[in-house]
């Protein structure tokens, strides 16, 4: 990627702008733009991620797909729907306490990124990013509080490969 140059190029939904914000960046030296699609993308917006990604390609630049908040897990400041929908299937702290992303234990987070990944296909973006994933990072730090997950799933696989329960502290 050495002498490449890229544009991150978040909220737009409006391919007829896009096209003239796309080719300031080609015009500029951009070989490539990353754009984000996240759960609402997948909800509300899959031609125009495939509109994006076109007019990207269309302009001499390579696409690349951000997965932009999905799950709660990966990073972005997008919402995840995915967390209100499945409550259970979220990451617990070490003391049990609820968290705002889920577990990527839980089907209910892998089958979404599945239809994300058929999405990202669809689109024909060249790249993927994987934006960041990360189990739930406590802030501010407690001292009770020291990881996430401790959901059922988790605790057992901990139990699977340990032969002990997970600890809480």
């Amino acid at each position: 990627m050495a002498g490449e140059r890229g544009f991150s190029y978040f909220g737009n939904r409006y391919p007829t702008h896009a096209r003239d914000d796309l080719r300031a960046m080609a015009g500029a030296g951009a070989t490539f733009v990353v754009h984000v699609m996240t759960e609402e993308d997948l909800a509300w917006n899959p031609g125009t991620i495939r509109d994006l990604v076109a007019a990207t390609h269309r302009q001499g630049m390579t696409a690349w797909l951000d997965s932009w908040g999905a799950g709660g897990v990966f990073g972005g400041e997008a919402a995840s729907y995915a967390v209100m929908a499945h409550p259970g299937a979220c990451q617990k702290t070490n003391l049990g306490k609820h968290q705002p992303a889920r577990c990527p234990r839980q089907p209910a987070l892998r089958d979404p990124i599945a239809r994300w990944l058929d999405a990202a296909v669809a689109s024909d973006a060249t790249i993927v990013l994987w934006d960041e994933p990360h189990l739930f990072i406590l802030r501010p730090q407690r001292s009770d509080l020291r990881w996430s997950c401790r959901c059922a799933r988790c605790r057992r696989a901990f139990l699977r490969r340990h032969g002990v329960p997970m600890p809480t502290l």
